[in-house]
């Protein structure tokens, strides 16, 4: 045979092989699945919060189902004991000692604070791997947008965030309050129901603030987290730790929104998109009080300074439950 045969033949034979191998490799490859990979976190669950250990104050049917079919787990270990750090461990696998994250975040946070971008997460490395992501629930690791999830490595997020409640504040503070007022007299018509509306719309994000600001600060506390350690529940954390100590804050609250409240209720009255006669209203009074100025002056006197000693004294009495409920400012 001549040597350009025998090359021929033996490149022939060479082409056959690498075909095959190819084929196998593709084959098997289409074969290989990966698998589908579920994490379910529990938020601040403790032992006691389960069915199946006895707890009688949440049901959880579904994992009790899993426990009685053979799925139970008798040890647990977690890197921290509040809802952000562990998290952070989790995603990253590191203890959040290691990038300053061992604290949880609370309403000093500010805007850029949360999971430092310089650590990889979970997702990250599953997306290396070939895999999809999607994040279901409640993320608490920075609102910015650098530090949100579809930013962090996650292909999907279906939750909600933190900054959401401070988005929809936002949304209510960016209408005027006496625009706000006109255009639902224009809708609902000139009215008691108008003035509440209009007055409730623009008091609820200052309440909103403050009632998340304190309950932030109150979360981070050491005995809540000794309340949390100690295996309490949501409802419990909530009913006997954040709202006995959140309360003094929310009255004093209430004493600085109530002067607004009547200076709102006044002013729309006045201008004619309140309350209408002959239901009595400071504003009304002040309103009808006008072409009759020069001749009876008192008659718009009298419900000016109506509207002042009241806004005056619930800002006083606010003032002093400030003081009064301020462990600070307590006789020792």
């Amino acid at each position: 045979m001549l040597p350009l045969q025998r090359l021929q033949r033996r490149l022939a034979i060479l082409a056959g092989v690498l075909l095959v191998v190819v084929a196998c490799v593709h084959t098997s490859s289409a074969q290989v699945r990966r698998p589908n990979i579920v994490m379910i976190v529990g938020d601040d669950m403790g032992y006691a919060d389960i069915g199946v250990h006895g707890s009688k104050d949440i049901p959880t049917p579904n994992i009790d189902a899993l426990a009685k079919g053979g799925v139970r787990f008798t040890d647990a270990y977690v890197t921290g004991p509040h809802c952000s750090p562990t998290r952070a461990g989790l995603l990253t696998g590191r203890y959040q000692q290691r990038f300053g994250h061992e604290v949880n975040m609370g309403a000093d946070a500010g805007p850029n604070g949360g999971l430092p971008p310089s650590e990889r997460t979970m997702a990250d490395r599953l997306k290396a791997a070939g895999y999809r992501t999607a994040l279901f629930g409640k993320w608490h690791l920075g609102s910015a947008a650098h530090l949100h999830p579809m930013s962090r490595g996650f292909d999907g997020f279906y939750g909600f965030l933190d900054p959401v409640v401070s988005r929809f504040t936002d949304t209510l503070l960016s209408f005027p309050f006496l625009v706000l007022a006109v255009g639902l007299a224009a809708i609902l018509g000139p009215s008691l129901t108008t003035v509440t509306v209009a007055i409730a719309i623009a008091g609820v994000p200052g309440v909103i603030r403050v009632s998340r600001s304190e309950t932030l600060r109150l979360r981070g506390l050491d005995f809540v987290a000794a309340a949390v350690a100690d295996g309490a529940s949501d409802l419990v954390l909530l009913r006997r730790h954040i709202l006995p100590n959140a309360v003094n804050t929310l009255i004093v609250q209430a004493t600085v929104a109530a002067p607004a409240a009547i200076i709102g209720e006044a002013v729309l009255s006045f201008l004619g998109v309140g309350i209408q006669p002959p239901t009595p209203s400071l504003g009304v009074m002040l309103s009808a009080a006008q072409p009759l100025f020069r001749d009876g002056p008192w008659l718009a006197v009298f419900p000016g300074v109506a509207i002042v000693i009241l806004t005056l004294g619930l800002n006083l009495l606010g003032d002093g439950l400030r003081d009064a409920f301020d462990p600070k400012e307590s006789p020792r």
